[in-house]
């Protein structure tokens, strides 16, 4: 039960800690991880969102996510190599779930390098 209670404090700080958002700045995002899920949030500028999708193609490499004309995206993604994921995405809005529980610790590693990714492409002005 004292093991339950550490991972959830230490849970919730490391949202804290990861979730980026400032004064004036119209960006946020929120990566919350348990013991089950992995999870980004992110609100960003609608102006960055063909950005974000074009990162996204690129990293996932197995066909388009996001095509013209495709959006919103409401997807469970299923990629060749097993990794499995919810992606939810419109203008200025993202939404990355990954269910432990379904996936290996390489594609949770892969989820969360993709997700570092994203930061980036959103912290770039």
């Amino acid at each position: 039960m004292k093991n339950k209670s550490i991972q959830v404090a230490f849970g919730l700080l490391l949202s804290c800690l990861i979730s980026c958002s400032g004064p004036g700045n119209d960006t946020s995002i929120s990566i919350k991880e348990s013991e089950n899920i992995y999870k980004m949030t992110a609100y960003f500028p609608e102006n960055k969102t063909a950005r974000v999708k074009s990162y996204i193609n690129s990293f996932i490499s197995q066909g388009d996510f996001f095509t013209p004309g495709n959006d919103p995206v409401d997807i469970t993604a299923d990629l060749k190599d097993n990794t499995k994921f919810h992606i939810k995405s419109k203008s200025g809005k993202l939404l990355i779930e990954l269910k432990k529980s379904e996936n290996s610790e390489a594609s949770l590693e892969r989820i969360k390098k993709m997700c570092e990714g994203i930061k980036k492409v959103l912290a770039e002005s």
